[in-house]
């Protein structure tokens, strides 16, 4: 799947700011893919690889807390990045929208914080942010839209909303032609100092992908401690602006004993 960066500027006031005004972020996006036909229905498998990756998508961030309803979809989805980002998690029921902004306000001034709401409950946060009525009314999701992330600046004299649209890989781990790394052996960047293509002789299932290497040994190595050989970000570009981008085999180090991965050399 390709990735691709939106940003759109939905609504910004001309005021400029005031010397040291406090600012606070407050990022939104809908929970993740969700079954159906049931009551309080979880996350499906597609769902809750999507929750993970927003975790990594969402790490560059600096986001302080993150708030979701008291459904499961957005509790499953908050608990996943609260998990990634290390930090805590609080759930609101959906409808207490002004008890929600206030808790932000009071207890989050000046922090970035994550809401991870519904459809028809984002239209109600943005108007309670005092964004106008006919910006707030149109900022949400299609039926099958769970890649936009909304991001609401909020200081003492304005509000400003962004639209970002991220489309970007599921797969916790980088697959290039159907393989982990495309097929590189993770385990001889460590062990003989270079890239080396694996052989389909020698392979491992981990991570819901197929990893190759280029002998038995590699292949054990790799098998007794994969979090070890795995490289950062699960293969994808190690640079930090890039949010699971493609990397390259080719492009490669070690720093802290982590395989890290790049675009290029």
């Amino acid at each position: 799947m390709r990735y691709r960066l939106l940003i759109a500027v939905l609504f910004i006031l001309p005021v400029q700011l005031t010397h040291g005004e406090e600012v606070t972020f407050i990022y939104l996006i809908r929970h993740a893919e969700q079954a159906l036909d049931v009551e309080d229905p979880p996350l499906t498998e597609r769902g809750e690889m999507r929750a993970k990756a927003w975790g990594t998508m969402l790490d560059q961030y600096g986001i302080n807390a993150v708030y979701t309803s008291k459904k499961r979809r957005t509790i499953q989805t908050g608990e996943h990045i609260a998990k990634a980002l290390n930090i805590p998690i609080m759930s609101i029921p959906r409808k207490e929208v002004t008890r929600l902004v206030n808790e932000i306000r009071t207890q989050h001034a000046g922090d970035k914080v994550l809401v991870v709401t519904h459809k028809r409950q984002m239209p109600k946060i943005f108007k309670e942010l005092g964004l106008p009525t006919d910006i707030s009314e149109n900022l949400t999701f299609s039926r099958d839209e769970y890649h936009k992330l909304f991001t609401v600046v909020v200081t003492e004299t304005f509000p400003a909303a962004f639209e970002t649209d991220l489309e970007f890989p599921l797969e916790e781990i980088y697959i290039i032609d159907g393989l982990a790394i495309g097929g590189y052996d993770p385990v001889a960047y460590f062990t003989m100092d270079k890239a080396v293509k694996g052989s389909d002789e020698f392979t491992y299932e981990w991570k819901n992908a197929t990893w190759h290497f280029a002998n038995a040994e590699h292949r054990d190595l790799f098998a007794s401690d994969p979090a070890k050989y795995t490289p950062y970000r699960g293969g994808y570009c190690a640079h930090p602006i890039q949010i699971r981008h493609g990397s390259s085999p080719q492009a490669w180090e070690i720093k802290d004993e982590k395989l890290y991965l790049y675009t290029s050399n």
